[in-house]
């Protein structure tokens, strides 16, 4: 990993973002870039005296916090193509983001500029949700054997190379309560069929058999176990792409975890 984006617009919410943002870079020897994006709404003299504002805050924040070999880059524009154009621009291998703060209301009617981010980003983001008190030692990646999964697979083991890893699938077994249950033959072949593809995918992608865990359950109830017993302090998912506007064109799955978030999460496209 050699570039690492930091996203901020100076809130207690990005404080995080920053802490885990540096001290990636530092863990990892990678150049560390902090941006932020003035409203290109304002008048030209306000939002010039806000962008220089930012930059000074900036720095003296890396000065504070052993982040002096960082650069920063403060512009003038729209929020969302601003950040992402800087992320392009600096070839980002990971963006960190804070959490948007909860507006309960508004939140129900539109995607809020977190969640347009990691929707359109085509390199890895990072959303920070808790404080930082080391590296990451362990990583729960949820799978479902697709190219975003396998992409996910491998932005998590850039980022935390020293980490436990599992990878964990939720495997569905249609007309459970009908067939007999987990026990049955019909759940006996669908765990047959996920394995077979478990193996073509580890194939396909390059990745080793340790660490996979195929469980019998929904998604949601699978995850919510394993985030309970394994208490990782990051949880990796791929992103898919759909077309199509909407809060969904990642994925519903996605698109819930990126609204709450239940740790740290890091978003990875096929």
């Amino acid at each position: 990993m050699k570039q690492i984006v930091i996203a901020t617009d100076l809130s207690e919410r990005s404080d995080r973002a920053l802490e885990r943002g540096l001290e990636l870079a530092s863990a990892l020897n990678a150049e560390c870039t902090v941006v932020s994006v003035v409203d290109e709404s304002l008048p030209a003299d306000i939002a010039n005296d806000v962008r220089r504002s930012k930059e000074a805050r900036l720095r003296d924040y890396l000065d504070a916090h052993k982040g002096g070999s960082a650069s920063v880059d403060v512009r003038i524009g729209d929020v969302v193509p601003g950040i992402l154009g800087m992320a392009a621009d600096l070839d980002a291998d990971l963006l960190v983001l804070g959490l948007h703060r909860q507006r309960e209301f508004m939140d129900a009617f539109r995607q809020t500029t977190m969640e347009r981010i990691v929707a359109l980003s085509r390199h890895p983001v990072l959303l920070v949700r808790d404080a930082v008190t080391g590296p990451y030692e362990r990583v729960l990646v949820a799978v479902n054997f697709s190219k975003a999964c396998a992409a996910a697979v491998s932005a998590a083991g850039r980022i935390a190379p020293g980490a436990e890893m599992v990878r964990l699938h939720a495997l569905h077994v249609p007309f459970a309560g009908l067939t007999g249950g987990k026990n049955s033959s019909m759940a006996k072949a669908v765990r047959r069929e996920a394995e077979s593809m478990a193996s073509v995918w580890k194939s396909d992608h390059g990745l080793g058999d340790e660490g996979l865990e195929i469980v019998t359950g929904s998604v949601h109830e699978v995850l919510d176990r394993k985030l309970g017993s394994f208490s990782p302090q990051l949880l990796a998912i791929g992103a898919h792409n759909r077309s199509g506007p909407g809060f969904h064109r990642i994925g519903s799955f996605a698109a819930e975890l990126i609204r709450h978030p239940p740790v740290d999460l890091l978003v990875a496209r096929g």
